[in-house]
């Protein structure tokens, strides 16, 4: 704690390569074994050394969840949990598109009784049960791990195989069954808790809130695209994610609340940064908190499907009629025939290219000596 500001260490690497761990868990304190995810194209036995009990492993060559893993993991998860009709499962996942995207999940999902939904996003920190509390030990206990391999280990380095046994040593201290239950609890996921963030929780949104003056530029262009009519007004949206009242001296404080011994609130002394230029209207997919197992998203992936593979179909035509122009005109010069300028024969230029026929005699020259 004192000494030297600057204390040597061994590490592994400069720079390494990316290994994901896939957890769930559920709020009584069970949890799936895990899946890792190797930055490989080929899978290796080697890579299952040391791992916790029950451990599934995929390759990639990024060593990221892609949407083919993440139905590999689905399969894992569904043989470790066994839904059914009287006891269903609900499986809550962040918002990550290889989540999300995947019909095939959908509809073995329907049929084993499970609902999915995603949360949503930017709010992971907060109820994201890993986020909160486990991922942090887990990823503490995995640095001590390795940093203790690395002493006992002098001139070695960590290499994908180590990972495994360093892992389980770090997994087995972090998934303890009373920090699950603290982080469900801590989310407000189970038991459900509506009440569980206060008004200070929302309190970074502010810094984004414009005033009417500001705002007035974007509003003009929604107000173009969308027009209101008479017999349908405008409804307001996201009314409940507005923060109407923020609780505590630093919004209500005044010289005449008794409630306060503050004269002058901090609010006024320091008050929150505040954006003052309009924001940048990029064009982004809205997202949000949904079921992605109704049938409104399933409906959705089916037209992102759909247009997806019309617009191979279109691509795969534009090539196919290309090459079949090009085709025939190498078949309309299958003839062998000597140039008239230079006399070389067609069939030792390369494939009857950069040969040209005279709109009015007929006759084919090469055109390169043109």
């Amino acid at each position: 704690m004192k000494g030297k500001k600057q204390v040597g260490g061994i590490t592994s690497a400069e720079r390494g390569e990316t290994t994901t761990a896939v957890m769930c868990m559920s709020a009584t304190g069970h949890f799936i074994p895990p899946f890792l995810i190797f930055p490989r194209a080929r899978m290796n036995d080697s890579l299952n050394n040391g791992t916790p009990s029950g451990t599934q492993l995929a390759c990639n060559p990024s060593g990221y969840i892609t949407v083919e893993i993440f139905r590999a993991w689905f399969d894992h998860f569904l043989l470790n949990v066994y839904p059914t009709a009287d006891d269903p499962v609900l499986l809550i996942v962040d918002g990550l598109s290889s989540h999300t995207k995947s019909l095939a999940v959908i509809d073995k999902a329907k049929a084993n009784h499970l609902t999915i939904i995603v949360l949503p996003p930017h709010c992971s920190n907060k109820l994201h049960p890993l986020d909160v509390s486990v991922m942090a030990p887990f990823n503490n206990f995995y640095t001590s791990v390795a940093d203790t391999y690395l002493r006992h280990h002098p001139g070695r380095v960590i290499t994908i195989y180590e990972v495994g046994q360093l892992m389980n040593t770090a997994y087995t201290k972090a998934a303890t069954t009373q920090i699950v239950v603290n982080e469900f609890r801590k989310t407000g996921l189970w038991p459900f808790n509506r009440e569980i963030f206060n008004g200070t929780d929302f309190v970074p949104s502010l810094v984004t809130d414009q005033s009417e003056k500001i705002a007035s530029s974007e509003s003009t262009s929604i107000q173009e695209q969308v027009m209101p009519t008479q017999n349908n007004p405008p409804t307001p949206t996201n009314v409940d994610c507005q923060l109407v009242n923020i609780p505590g001296p630093s919004a209500t404080a005044s010289p005449h609340n008794p409630n306060t011994s503050f004269e002058v609130p901090p609010s006024k002394i320091i008050p929150l940064p505040q954006i003052n230029i309009p924001r940048n209207s990029r064009k982004r997919h809205s997202e949000k908190a949904r079921e992605i197992t109704s049938p409104i998203h399933e409906q959705q992936l089916i037209s992102a499907k759909a247009a997806k593979d019309m617009k191979a179909i279109k691509l795969h035509r534009k090539k196919t009629t290309r090459n079949k122009a090009k085709t025939n005109k190498t078949s309309d010069m299958s003839e062998d025939f000597l140039c008239d300028l230079c006399g070389l024969c067609c069939s030792n230029s390369n494939d009857g290219e950069d040969w040209q026929v005279c709109q009015k005699c007929g006759t084919w020259f090469y055109k390169k000596l043109l």
